[in-house]
């Protein structure tokens, strides 16, 4: 595992590159990024007013976080992490998060919110099943963007519970999706029974689908947010761990939603 330079960010030209990466890989326009008075302000740390890591690989910048002090005194909120897509299968995301949980336990912050894109199979991997968060709620339209990667495609955005101090050592999914598919239901807008644990299933690969089907992709969107909504919202249940694996030479990706 190749292991990144992650520092902290404060001087004017690296917070030039953040804007950028918001660009090149957030897919925002210029309209749509953060303006560099606000990144400026976000590097305070007296008072604490957030927190901005960068990565770099060969000096070149090539993925950086944000996050938030909130009103609660020990909770944190992560605000944006993008990584270029050249670098998103290098673990850069998740060594970025890990030293930032470690700035966070410096500073007292015990835990962090944050949102994620609900059908994209990579952040629900990293955040719930390595980080052992919970996804405690389903934000409808949460963002409203409609450019770029963002065309066509309401910006729902799941949010997920994290302990600052959980071993992420001890990743989840030790059990098989064919034996969870075995032992709990598969939801959807026309079945949603009431049970203990349910499995509500999201596309493969999203990105490639949005490009290639984007009605799939708008399909997958709205059924999904149905259930979510049911589950989370309305009784009370979390997303508690990701399953994703090849069955019959086809990948599926399942959330198990529970009580917390």
């Amino acid at each position: 595992m190749v292991e990144f330079e992650i520092r902290t960010l404060s001087h004017p030209d690296e917070l030039k590159d953040v804007i950028k990466l918001q660009e090149m890989a957030g897919g925002l326009p210029p309209a749509d990024t953060m303006s560099p008075i606000t990144l400026t302000a976000l590097t305070i740390d007296h008072p604490r007013v957030g927190w901005v890591l960068g990565a770099f690989h060969d000096q070149k910048m090539i993925s950086f976080i944000i996050s938030l002090a909130t009103a609660e005194p020990d909770a944190a909120y992560g605000h944006m992490l993008c990584v270029l897509q050249e670098y998103q299968n290098s673990s850069v995301g998740f060594q970025m998060l890990q030293r930032l949980f470690e700035w966070f336990r410096k500073d007292g912050i015990l835990r962090c919110y944050t949102t994620f894109e609900p059908l994209e199979s990579r952040n629900a991997y990293i955040y719930l099943n390595r980080l052992g968060g919970h996804g405690i709620a389903y934000k409808e339209a949460h963002y409203y963007i409609n450019s770029g990667l963002h065309q066509g495609m309401p910006q729902d955005r799941l949010l997920v519970e994290l302990d600052v101090e959980y071993n992420s050592a001890q990743s989840r999914e030790s059990t098989s999706l064919q034996d969870v598919l075995d032992r709990y239901p598969i939801v959807s807008p026309e079945s949603m029974p009431e049970t203990r644990a349910v499995l509500l299933e999201i596309p493969g690969d999203l990105r490639r689908l949005q490009e290639e089907n984007p009605a799939s992709a708008l399909a997958w969107r709205m059924n999904t947010r149905t259930a979510f909504e049911e589950y989370l919202n309305n009784r009370g249940m979390a997303a508690v761990e990701f399953f994703s694996h090849v069955l019959n030479g086809k990948r599926r990706s399942f959330y198990l939603l529970s009580r917390p």
